[in-house]
């Protein structure tokens, strides 16, 4: 991450809905998520659909997940602006990490990071002998 706080997005990460995406801070403030507007709208649709979430609960979420989210987009060279606040939320200084997951990704401090694999490991390994990989 560059001083202005922006981080290039990988090239192949920047397809289809290339250079639009909603990033808001994980619900425990320890990363950030990026989302193209796709998955952005996915994750509303999939709340107000759930016969399991009520009105007044989805409302709720709503109003959170709406306000804490900023469309953003990537300048020329392929870079997203992190919002200062975000970066402040999420420990992000100088070094950052890029997780991609299948429809977004994620990005972390790298100490916050090596704390998540090291909790998540055996979850992971445990995943994986499941389904036979």
């Amino acid at each position: 991450m560059d001083a202005k706080h922006r981080i290039t997005i990988p090239s192949r990460w920047r397809q289809g809905e290339a250079d639009q995406f909603f990033l808001l801070p994980s619900q425990d403030n320890v990363y950030l998520s990026v989302l193209p507007p796709s998955e952005f709208k996915k994750v509303n649709d999939t709340v107000n659909n759930d016969p399991k979430i009520s009105p007044a609960d989805r409302r709720w979420f709503a109003r959170f997940y709406f306000s804490q989210a900023q469309h953003c987009g990537l300048d020329k060279q392929g870079r997203l602006l992190l919002p200062d606040e975000f970066c402040q939320l999420a420990g992000l200084q100088t070094d950052i990490v890029l997780v991609g997951t299948f429809d977004r990704f994620e990005i972390w401090s790298p100490e916050r990071w090596e704390t998540a694999k090291l909790r998540g490991s055996s979850t992971y390994q445990q995943v994986a002998n499941l389904i036979g990989i």
